[in-house]
């Protein structure tokens, strides 16, 4: 998807904490398909947003797969040491405010390890 970008953009959906799940609003975050996140606000109202990939992570559904970290790893990180193996200079940037899965995401979480 953005293999050939010098910019990729990522977003992941990480598991709801145990304050999270006793929350009212929990619901609102969905990613939708590969690469669009719907966010919905506490009036209804929805705000869709697209990325060069979109990961839901949360794993208590059903209907859909949760991916996990080696899949994560596939398709962001892997395609970095490529490129730094090749002499280019590379970049993994996680962002997000304290507790939004940004070390979830780079290291991991028991057995699945980043």
């Amino acid at each position: 998807s953005g293999e050939d970008s010098s910019v990729v953009v990522a977003v992941r959906v990480r598991p709801f904490s145990q304050r999270e799940l006793l929350e009212e609003n929990v619901g609102c975050v969905d990613v939708r398909g590969e690469q669009e996140v719907r966010i919905t606000s506490s009036t209804g109202q929805k705000h869709d947003f697209v990325y060069d990939y979109a990961f839901w992570s949360v794993g208590d559904e059903v209907s859909r797969q949760s991916v996990d970290q080696e899949s994560v790893y596939d398709q962001l990180a892997s395609p970095l040491l490529d490129r730094s193996f090749e002499g280019y200079n590379t970049c993994l940037f996680a962002y997000g405010q304290t507790g939004s899965g940004k070390s979830y995401t780079i290291m991991g979480e028991g057995e699945a390890v980043g």
